[in-house]
């Protein structure tokens, strides 16, 4: 008779500073309350939290700053969208064009990428100029297609707020011209001289564009001349779950192509296709297993354009580090990197692959705290106030040779 015993080993390296206000909220095991759906509520109205810090006040200085969001199905919500910023948005949105609603997939706006960012970097929502089908290019460009008007309308004339400009614009698109148009994609080569002629007078003239990376080409010039103050964002595509291998290849080329196109335009490009979200895990991170985030798919997308925001800004900001994750037997409940602060708690759910139980070993600036936070499978850690490193491994169950 012999035993084995194997010891898979997860290294979670966290190297940790700063954490935004509702870093916890994003390791939530329950629904967050309902959200206000009201009619005609708009996102620049959504409640501030009582009695919530002032970011400003403590070096923040992206508090406050507006963002205005040009998007698909993947960032709608119903109502949470501020249609009436022109009359071209005001078309389409309140025409019920939000894939996402109250309730649907159990998720409500709070899960939503874009609200958790605003509320994690104390941003301000201008425009969320996103509705279901949205697409760069496309056949339906005067109803669909954002390069012929709808990249224009990224500022609020409305209420208050009239005129008022966005100090960050952030563009995630491309999803439907990868499914409906994919014979319309193009290539990375493009002739911009002949996309953007200049007239003798240096007027820039818009030829119409035949693929979605030269309609991607426009829009990013059209947003850069419209808006040359803010600061412009792109997020790739992730990989999808209905994707084989040359579905995969040709989504891989479409990435790089947009991000060249980003490239040309001094865009910063946020990556996602070599995330967490994956074929294998589509299951995991798709309500619709699919396209279509859920909850902890919607985690990822936040994590990815908030460490963006935090490292290409030109607004100063407190220091920001991440928290570095290499998932091996071993499942959290979430798989993107994290951004932490200083002071704050963080919270992290383990749970192993493979059958066996889950063991760790905690420490936070050297010294072993494993008995203070680590309890039925769950890392505790009420105020982080130095480097956190956390090892966990699954310890496989004895075997008997019969």
């Amino acid at each position: 008779m012999s035993k084995r015993k194997i010891s898979l080993i997860l290294a979670l390296i966290l190297l940790v500073s700063i954490l935004p206000t509702r870093a916890a909220a994003i390791l939530r095991e329950e629904a967050p309350p309902a959200a206000d759906e009201a009619a005609g509520a708009s996102a620049q109205e959504a409640p501030e939290e009582e009695g919530k810090e002032d970011d400003t006040a403590a070096g923040n200085l992206l508090a406050g700053k507006t963002v205005s969001i040009l998007g698909d199905s993947i960032s709608t919500f119903k109502n949470y969208s501020n249609w009436r910023a022109s009359r071209y948005t005001n078309y389409n949105i309140s025409r019920g064009k939000s894939y996402y609603y109250n309730g649907r997939y159990g998720m409500h706006v709070e899960d939503t990428w874009w609200y958790q960012l605003i509320e994690d970097l104390g941003l301000r929502l201008l425009v969320n100029n996103s509705w279901s089908g949205s697409t760069f290019y496309g056949t339906r460009a005067k109803t669909t297609g954002a390069f012929d008007r709808r990249c224009l309308d990224l500022h609020d004339n409305t209420g208050s707020n009239a005129g008022e400009e966005p100090d960050i614009i952030i563009v995630y698109l491309g999803t439907n011209d990868f499914t409906h148009f994919r014979e319309d994609l193009g290539t990375a080569e493009i002739d911009y001289d002949a996309l953007f002629p200049v007239d003798d007078e240096g007027t820039v003239t818009y030829a119409r564009p035949t693929t979605a990376l030269e309609a991607a080409a426009v829009c990013l010039h059209k947003i850069s001349d419209r808006y040359p103050n803010a600061e412009l964002y792109m997020i790739e595509l992730p990989q999808r779950g209905d994707a084989d291998e040359a579905m995969l290849s040709a989504l891989k080329e479409f990435d790089s192509g947009l991000a060249a196109v980003a490239e040309h335009f001094d865009t910063v490009f946020i990556p996602l296709y070599d995330s967490v979200i994956t074929v294998e895990t589509a299951a995991k991170y798709y309500a619709d297993k699919r396209i279509h985030p859920n909850r902890l798919g919607m985690d990822v997308i936040t994590e990815a354009v908030k460490n963006a925001i935090l490292t290409h800004t030109a607004w100063e900001t407190d220091p920001y580090q991440t928290v570095a994750l290499d998932l091996m037997a071993v499942e959290a409940d979430y798989g993107a990197n994290r951004l932490v602060r200083r002071g704050d708690p963080f919270s992290c759910t383990l749970k192993a692959a493979a059958e066996g139980d889950v063991l760790a070993a905690v420490t936070m600036d050297g010294e072993d705290i494993t008995d203070e936070v680590w309890a039925d499978g769950k890392i505790t850690i009420p105020a982080v106030t130095g480097d956190v490193t956390i090892m966990a491994w699954v310890n496989l169950p004895e075997e008997t040779d019969k």
